[in-house]
């Protein structure tokens, strides 16, 4: 059983280059990010209400725009997946952009503690073909995590299947 399971998770320090291997749509956001949420929030208000409008015809065009690995591409054009973003995507909006706004601008802080302390169990899994969090991310947790145990998939994007991640869940919980 794991204390902690790090899923394309990005790394907290100066030493690594954080975008090494990004795509260039993560470089401009997170550039928005680092000029303030007054730079950031009108600009995810807009990519947000563009998702909105098109959610119906495409629930994918939030990421449309990424040159997305072949297996991130796979998982997008599942139509079980499709259904379920049209229904996250009002969700996720339903109140404006603002928890996207938030999540981008805590990404870009430091994390307030130094993770080679960690003493409970840590998981990390990462995707050598992720453009959105390029794997040197992963390689960098794995390098400074005491103790933790790293599963690397050289054909995986970012994203993931419905039942990869309930797979997951259920390792973190040990059942």
């Amino acid at each position: 059983m794991f204390g902690a399971s790090l899923v394309s998770s990005i790394g907290d320090s100066p030493d690594l280059d954080w975008f090494a291997g990004m795509d260039p749509v993560n470089v401009r956001e997170t550039g928005w990010a680092l000029a303030g949420e007054p730079t950031l929030a009108p600009e995810l208000q807009r990519k947000a209400q563009e998702c909105l409008d098109s959610v119906d015809e495409d629930p994918t065009r939030l990421a449309a725009e990424c040159e997305l690995p072949e297996s991130d591409r796979a998982v997008l054009a599942d139509p079980g997946v499709r259904e379920t973003m049209r229904a996250e995507i009002r969700e996720m909006f339903a109140a404006g952009a603002w928890g996207w706004v938030d999540d981008d601008l805590e990404m870009i802080q430091p994390w307030g503690f130094d993770i080679r302390e960690l003493t409970v169990p840590v998981e990390i899994h990462y995707g050598v073909e992720d453009v959105l969090v390029p794997a040197t991310h992963g390689e960098w947790l794995a390098a400074h995590i005491p103790h933790a145990e790293v599963t690397v998939d050289a054909h995986a994007g970012h994203l993931s299947t419905p039942d990869q991640r309930l797979d997951l869940l259920r390792a973190l919980v040990g059942t």
